[in-house]
């Protein structure tokens, strides 16, 4: 009961702080007008199309968000950016339970609940929902049920949160396949799977999942809906590391106190066992 009344009232509280941020005016084309606008599209029938300062183009070209086609009928109902905004916040905040789920195969009632407060809590991942609308911050939730559906042996639950999470964008298959790589050596293999017999298998498997979905993406999604305004997917890289060269000491520093405010409040949970960090 008393989980179920925290993840309401975080939920709610996230659900208040994101509208307030968009009645405040304090959001913009990026990302949460472009997102809002390319969901929207998928109504007419187009492919995640929003506009550009050059043009019509597709996000599909891009980030390859696919999972923002289930999110089409939510602005079907209410043609509103803020129906995002109230998704997005219940969806993160629901991320409790399975985080609440796994430590109570473990733990006591008590300690279950402080973990999955420190999931609702965790300075990250309220940034991440009171900064517009991201396909990024949905897989957060959708891992964690996806490890919570792992460590319950629920496979068909499983695999159908594992798709879910790869949908969200293109680079969700890099911590699927860093899963799968823990499941490869007894050592590293997380939920006790050390001795259940199919663990290299299932390692495999999802290791080729996530690479397959992610070369299916890079190859052939993206050029297939590129164009000379959205680019190639050099432009992508060019974009977010095309001047590391010239950051200099500053803009090293700056993203090492990221680096620091987003691994730091977790540190604890996984600093004595490394190999755990991966899922």
């Amino acid at each position: 009961m008393l989980l179920w009344a925290a993840t309401l009232a975080w939920g709610i509280m996230l659900c208040w702080l994101s509208l307030a941020r968009y009645e405040a005016y304090n959001v913009g084309m990026l990302d949460l007008g472009n997102i809002a606008q390319a969901i929207a599209s998928i109504n007419r029938g187009a492919p995640l199309v929003y506009t550009s300062p050059n043009g019509n183009t597709s996000r599909l070209a891009s980030h390859v968000e696919v999972i923002y086609y289930l999110f089409a009928l939510l602005l079907r109902i209410w043609s509103d950016p803020r129906a995002l905004l109230i998704a997005q916040s219940v969806l993160v905040a629901m991320g409790a339970i399975p985080v609440y789920r796994i430590a109570r195969r473990r733990l006591p009632v008590t300690s279950s609940f402080h973990f999955a407060l420190g999931y609702l809590l965790f300075p990250t991942a309220v940034a991440a929902v009171l900064f517009d609308f991201h396909g990024d911050t949905l897989a957060m939730p959708l891992l964690l049920w996806m490890l919570d559906a792992l460590d319950a042996r629920a496979w068909l639950r499983f695999w159908l949160f594992l798709c879910l999470s790869l949908l969200c964008k293109f680079y969700i298959a890099a911590p699927v396949f860093a899963l799968g790589l823990t499941l490869l050596t007894v050592r590293t293999a997380p939920f006790e799977l050390a001795d259940f017999p199919r663990r290299r298998r299932l390692g495999l498997a999802i290791c080729t999942t996530a690479a397959l979905y992610g070369l299916l993406t890079l190859l052939v999604v993206r050029p297939f809906f590129s164009t000379s305004i959205s680019g190639h997917s050099g432009s992508y890289a060019q974009f977010y590391f095309g001047a590391v060269s010239s950051i200099g000491l500053i803009g090293v520093l700056d993203r090492v106190l990221n680096l620091l405010a987003v691994l730091t409040p977790s540190a604890f949970l996984w600093w004595r066992a490394l190999p755990t960090a991966a899922p």
